[in-house]
């Protein structure tokens, strides 16, 4: 899950990965970054035109309705560049999540924040005041966040991309 938005003048995504493949991060000039980068949009739609990369989905915003809240959407994402990737979010996702570790990641500060990439979009949403301040990202998976986002009018239901 990530995040399309303006990024230096131009069409970027956002997200948090520990994927290397993806070339060097306009954020960082890198591309040995884990955790949330920035990478031109083009780019990763040509790794899926490639089969490098699985089925992509999107997820039509029914926000950002004006151009402020356009630019707090690219600020918030850009607040959050860096932030390290959370490989216990991807473990709890994956598993449906013990009882512990929503426990030990609910505790969590911002000075010692991660995300998983459902996690991210889910705390720049509530961020920004769209998601909810009650929203707790790290209690969510991807596809809980999906139907929180659908529910609450943030964006439509998903649409494959056929590339």
């Amino acid at each position: 899950m990530a995040l399309v938005g303006p990024y230096g003048g131009a069409e970027a995504i956002y997200e948090s990965t520990i994927d290397k493949g993806l070339g060097p991060c306009l954020h960082a000039h890198r591309d040995d970054v884990k955790g949330v980068q920035v990478h031109p949009l083009e780019g990763r739609l040509r790794l899926h035109l490639a089969g490098r990369m699985g089925r992509a989905w999107r997820l039509p915003l029914t926000r950002p309705n004006s151009w402020a809240s356009l630019d707090h959407l690219e600020q918030a994402c850009v607040a959050r560049l860096g932030v390290p990737y959370d490989l216990l979010g991807a473990f709890q996702a994956r598993t449906f999540g013990f009882g512990w570790t929503r426990r030990f990641r609910r505790t969590r500060t911002d000075a010692n924040r991660k995300f998983y990439c459902n996690e991210f979009c889910l705390d720049v949403f509530r961020d920004i005041g769209w998601a909810g301040a009650g929203v707790i990202p790290s209690n969510e998976n991807p596809k809980s966040t999906v139907a929180l986002l659908v529910k609450r009018g943030i964006c439509d239901e998903p649409e494959e991309i056929l590339l």
